[in-house]
């Protein structure tokens, strides 16, 4: 039972919220008529009134659901932003770690990077 699932575990609990649930109109018909009733005026006002709170809820208050896809958005693009990071960082560390043990990786960064030379070599700036 869907019931069960929502936390309706024992049928005294069960049967007390279906005879709460028959109190409410649930059909159309009873819908109309209380929309179009002798009360018809206090109906009215209820349902624009809750129509209204239930929008400012959604979309104009500081925790609206529009915020919520905005931060949700944003802490998506931020993940992204930091899974990028990282990658970068372990290359980083790999190049750190290659500079720091081999000697020739060494030189042809410095060489690469800052025009070193050994003694006797010719180098060429050639600009792109």
């Amino acid at each position: 039972m869907i019931l069960c699932a929502i936390g309706f575990s024992n049928t005294t609990n069960l049967t007390i919220f279906a005879k709460i649930l028959n109190r409410f109109p649930v059909k159309m018909a009873d819908w109309k008529e209380l929309w179009n009733g002798e009360n018809k005026t206090p109906v009215r006002i209820a349902t624009v009134a809750t129509v209204l709170i239930l929008a400012f809820a959604l979309f104009f208050s500081p925790s609206s659901v529009v915020h919520w896809i905005q931060a949700g958005r944003q802490l998506r693009q931020e993940k992204r932003q930091i899974e990028i990071l990282s990658a970068e960082i372990r290359s980083m560390d790999k190049e750190i770690e290659m500079l720091s043990n081999d000697r020739d990786t060494l030189e042809e960064f410095a060489r690469r990077n800052f025009g070193f030379a050994a003694p006797g070599d010719d180098v060429y700036i050639i600009e792109q």
